[in-house]
C-alpha cells in the first residue's frame, strides 16, 4: 500500500527537525568551528585540541520543540587528553533574535597532566550552557584560562614533586574555580601558583610560592588550597599554603634566605582594571612582602629551648569585592 501524502509530509517534518551533528574524535592537532541556529537563536562553537579526543551531538527543533523534545537548540559533548602532555580550546557563542548574546570560553595545556572536559547547550525560552573542566598534573605545569561576558581568570600552576588538581565551571553568569596541591616527595618538593581573576572593572591577583631545595634538607611536605567565584553580584578569591613538618624533620625558621632553606611566600594585589588604582589595602603575607624561610632540623630537635621550631607554618587570604 502507498503511504498518503498526509503521512508522506509528516515523516518529511520529522527528518527535517531532528538533526544530530559533530561526532569526531581525534589525536594530533584538529579544530573545528560549526554553527547551529533555528528561527530563535544562533549558537557559534569553536573547538580546538591537541593530543586529545572530542565527541559531541545536537540536536535541533523549532523554537517551540516538537512532540515530548522540548528544546530548540540541544547540544552537549565531551572530551579528554590522550596523553601526558596536551591541549584544548572550547568557545561557545549564543545570541537570541532579540540580540541577547551569551559566551563560555575554556582553554587549557598541560605538561605531564591529564585533563578532561564537557559541555552543554540549551537554548529553548532562554539560553543556558556551560562548560565544566578537569585538570591533574605531577611535577608539571598547568595553564588555564576561563571567561565569559563579564569576568576572565587567567590560572598557572608550575608542580616539583608535587600533584595538583583544578577543578572549574563557566557559565555565562559566573566562573568557579578550585584548586588541591600536595608534595609526594620527602625533598625538592615545590610549587608556583599565579592566578589572575577579573569581574566587574576589577581584577585581583594571587601568587604563591613554595620551594624547598633538596640538596641539604631531610624534606618536609607542603600542600595548597585556591578557591575563585565570579559572577555578576560580586567576587571571592581564596588562597592558603601550608608547609608541615614530616615524620623526619622540625621547621627552624630563619632570617633572610640561603641555600638548603624551605622558602614559602604568598602576596595578594587587587586593582581597578583600567586605571591600576588599589580597590581597597594591598594585603599579602607576609605582610612587609618578604618571604618566610625555614630549614629543616631532624627530629627529635635538639636546639635549645629558646629557639623555636615548627610543626606547620600556614599562610592564608580572603578577598570579596562587589
Amino acid at each position: 500500500m502507498r503511504p498518503n501524502k498526509r503521512s508522506l509530509r509528516r515523516i518529511t517534518a520529522i527528518c527535517v527537525i531532528l538533526i544530530s551533528i559533530l561526532a569526531f574524535t581525534a589525536d594530533a592537532t584538529v579544530s573545528v568551528s560549526i554553527t547551529l541556529f533555528n528561527s530563535e537563536t544562533t549558537a557559534h562553537e569553536s573547538i580546538g585540541v591537541d593530543n586529545a579526543k572530542y565527541e559531541s551531538s545536537a540536536v535541533l527543533l523549532p523554537y517551540t520543540g516538537f512532540a515530548e523534545f522540548p528544546y530548540g537548540i540541544h547540544s552537549d559533548g565531551a572530551g579528554s587528553s590522550t596523553s601526558s602532555g596536551g591541549k584544548f580550546s572550547h568557545s561557545v557563542v549564543a545570541t537570541k533574535s532579540k540580540g541577547d548574546t551569551k559566551n563560555v570560553d575554556v582553554s587549557v595545556e598541560t605538561q605531564s597532566g591529564l585533563f578532561k572536559w564537557s559541555k552543554t547547550l540549551d537554548a529553548s525560552n532562554d539560553v543556558s550552557m556551560g562548560i565544566g573542566a578537569t585538570s591533574q598534573i605531577s611535577s608539571g605545569t598547568i595553564d588555564a584560562s576561563y571567561s565569559n561576558t563579564n569576568s576572565a581568570e587567567q590560572k598557572r600552576v608550575s608542580t616539583k614533586n608535587a600533584d595538583y588538581e583544578d577543578k572549574s565551571q563557566v557559565t555565562p553568569d559566573s566562573i568557579t574555580s578550585e584548586g588541591f596541591g600536595s608534595s609526594v616527595g620527602e625533598t625538592g618538593n615545590g610549587f608556583y601558583s599565579s592566578i589572575e581573576i577579573q569581574n566587574l572593572g576589577k581584577t585581583v591577583k594571587i601568587e604563591s610560592l613554595v620551594d624547598e631545595d633538596d640538596s641539604e634538607t631531610e624534606g618536609a611536605d607542603n600542600n595548597w588550597y585556591d578557591g575563585i567565584r565570579a559572577d555578576s553580584d560580586g567576587s571571592s578569591m581564596v588562597g592558603s599554603l601550608s608547609i608541615l613538618s614530616n615524620d623526619k624533620c622540625e621547621l627552624l625558621p630563619m632570617v633572610g634566605l640561603s641555600a638548603g632553606t624551605i622558602i614559602a611566600g604568598m602576596s595578594f594585589t587587587p586593582y581597578y582594571t583600567n586605571t591600576n588604582n588599589n580597590i581597597f589595602e594591598v594585603r599579602t603575607v607576609p605582610v612587609d612582602y618578604s618571604f618566610m624561610s625555614f630549614i629543616a632540623v631532624p627530629k627529635p630537635s635538639l636546639q635549645p629551648a629558646n629557639i623555636k621550631t615548627y610543626e606547620s607554618a600556614t599562610l592564608s587570604m580572603i578577598a570579596k569585592w562587589r
